[in-house]
């Protein structure tokens, strides 16, 4: 992917200086939910061996992944509130679930 996504609050802090300086006025807690969208869809395509499937933050605290014909084949819910909250809390933690999360759905 050419474009760089932070995989942890320092890094989004600084991404969103970033912004801030280029004249963009970002939403925190937006930016690390589409973050973290990014990232899983990351993980999704890497595990697939290709964008086969497509993953949404549809809810706070719900993330889905879409098929070729657009239907649901898989839900993960936050274990806090939202994902938003559960990269705060503990990115590390977060992103290695969902990497794992990624190659269920890949050997499905």
């Amino acid at each position: 992917m050419s474009e760089y996504v932070p995989e942890n609050m320092r890094e989004v802090k600084h991404a969103l200086i970033d912004l801030e300086d280029e004249g963009k006025h970002v939403d925190p807690d937006q930016f690390i939910g589409e973050t973290v969208e990014n990232l899983f869809q990351i993980y999704l395509d890497e595990a697939e061996e290709g964008h086969y499937d497509t993953a949404r933050l549809v809810k706070p605290n719900l993330l889905q992944v879409f098929d070729l014909t657009n239907q649901v084949i898989h839900e993960e819910h936050s274990t806090a509130e939202s994902f938003v909250a559960d990269f705060k809390n503990d990115a590390d933690k977060l992103l290695m679930h969902l990497g794992y999360v990624a190659y269920d759905v890949a050997a499905q």
